[in-house]
């Protein structure tokens, strides 16, 4: 497997693992991810107009891994993986009466107590 394919891979990885924390301006919507690979650690975050790779070697603490770095951070930008997670950040924008599939607390008292409430 070359190179490209297990960079890709790993992009992979960390949109499938992304935790989404969404805000009124989605502007502010954060992506991010921690993930480890035995030794290795990668650290994702990207918020507003800013996107951070971090790769640590917890055995190689002085390694540099600044390529692997710059090629993630160029292939996770923000708008790409809000586009691709588009599922996650519907469901994570969701109040409880929408996650359950309720209109509002009325619909739900309907479906509770039926037309005991009338």
């Amino acid at each position: 497997m070359d190179r490209e394919s297990l960079l890709r891979r790993l992009r992979d990885r960390i949109i499938e693992e992304a935790e989404i924390e969404t805000d009124e301006d989605p502007d502010y919507t954060e992506v991010y991810c921690n993930i480890y690979h035995g030794d290795v650690g990668i650290w994702y975050h990207s918020r507003h107009c800013e996107t951070f790779v971090e790769v640590i070697n917890d055995e190689h603490p002085n390694r540099e891994y600044t390529n692997i770095a710059e090629w993630l951070e160029d292939h996770l930008q923000r708008v790409d993986v809000l586009d691709e997670l588009a599922g996650k950040v519907a469901e994570a924008s969701e109040d409880e009466w929408q996650s359950h599939g309720f209109r509002d607390a009325q619909d739900y008292y309907n479906y509770r107590f039926g037309n005991s409430l009338r």
